[in-house]
């Protein structure tokens, strides 16, 4: 049986996503990509915030030394 899961939309400071908790997995996908980790210490809308911000930042190009 398939279970039905609600995504959010999420905006911040690092951008637009939307979320969705599965299973104890938090998923977030972003127009730069997806990423997912395990529901830790923090709220799922944290841990979203978080992956949201290491999706943006791997957009980023590099600060040349």
């Amino acid at each position: 049986m398939r279970k039905f899961v609600t995504w959010s939309n999420l905006k911040c400071e690092y951008g637009n996503a939307s979320w969705a908790l599965i299973d104890g997995i938090v998923f977030v996908r972003t127009c730069n990509g997806s990423k997912a980790t395990q529901l830790g210490g923090h709220s799922p809308e944290g841990i979203a915030r978080l992956l949201i911000r290491e999706l943006e930042a791997g957009d980023r190009p590099e600060d040349a030394a």
